[in-house]
């Protein structure tokens, strides 16, 4: 009998976790796992969740302290029970609550929960909701090393109950070297993502590496407040912002997995040898900078 898992996601939207999580749900039906993924926004990224072995459904979710929340957990219980999931499986803080209260509701066997960052942006009660998490689920899977140590050391969950799995970038040929360094970013704009740090740190860089180029492939509602700020440092010929990068299917490990095409980078492969920056406005623009599937009431 094949493995059965049920997914919660908060958007389909362009994301790096969202476009992980697609890859690996169509890995795990390529090993004839079977896949239902429950979100709370579509975006461009449902077009890689097809397949026999891949079902999926919308369901809402406004916060975790409003009157609803309770029936959205018994709705997504059934959810479970109805795919007799084995796993149950969510990828941030805005689905862990729900999928955990959920799948322990249902009688899941395997509850995996995940944690991707500090999450300096919480409010103290998000903060507690995130303990409360960690509780509940058998596995907690985190991106760093340093997380997992935060986690014990902070928050005091069990090391047994932590399992890292880091960020990679699949390989796809070589690269050909600048003439000048160039610094990347790839994140939307939203505060957690905290491109500050980035121009700040940038504009210490150029003091010593004055050829250093940076390039920020992303797009959000903060965008505009990053080159005001890439201005006000000094920067605004240093730093190339190349818009969003869209969603295709392509070659990945194991099959055909969600990629993301390079074709704004690509199209700025030698900026730095001729000199300003191109700032790449053409690309795809709307779809981050968005409001969680959980809303802020947490």
């Amino acid at each position: 009998m094949s493995l059965r898992v049920v997914h919660l996601l908060d958007t389909l939207r362009l994301g790096g976790t969202e476009a992980q999580v697609v890859a690996l749900v169509r890995a795990l039906a390529d090993r004839d796992v079977v896949n239902h993924v429950v979100y709370c926004h579509s975006g461009p990224l449902a077009a890689g969740l097809t397949g026999p072995a891949v079902t999926t459904e919308r369901l809402g979710v406004h916060g975790f302290f409003r009157p609803g929340f309770a029936k959205v957990v018994v709705r997504l219980a059934r959810v479970i029970r109805k795919h007799r999931a084995d796993v149950v499986q969510s990828y941030g803080f805005y689905t862990n609550l729900p999928a955990m209260l959920a799948g322990r509701l249902a009688g899941a066997r395997a509850l995996v929960a995940g944690r991707r960052g500090f999450a300096t942006h919480l409010t103290p009660a998000q903060r507690r909701v995130d303990r409360l998490v960690c509780r509940l689920a058998h596995r907690t899977v985190v991106n760093a090393e340093a997380l997992r140590a935060r986690l014990i050391e902070q928050e005091g969950v069990r090391p047994d109950a932590l399992v890292v799995i880091p960020n990679c970038v699949v390989e796809r040929g070589p690269v050909t070297a600048a003439h000048d360094p160039i610094v990347g970013m790839v994140a939307n704009f939203r505060p957690p993502k905290d491109h500050t740090t980035f121009l700040q740190a940038a504009a210490r860089v150029v003091e010593t590496v004055p050829t250093a180029e940076f390039h920020l492939v992303g797009a959000g509602d903060d965008e505009a407040a990053a080159r005001q700020l890439a201005d006000t440092l000094g920067l605004g010929s240093r730093v190339s912002f190349l818009g969003a990068l869209e969603p295709v299917l392509g070659r990945g490990v194991g099959g055909d997995q969600p990629i993301r095409r390079r074709r704004a980078v690509q199209s700025q492969r030698g900026h730095a040898q001729r000199g300003p920056r191109s700032n790449g406005r053409g690309a795809s623009r709307g779809c981050h900078g968005r409001r969680r599937c959980s809303g802020r009431g947490a």
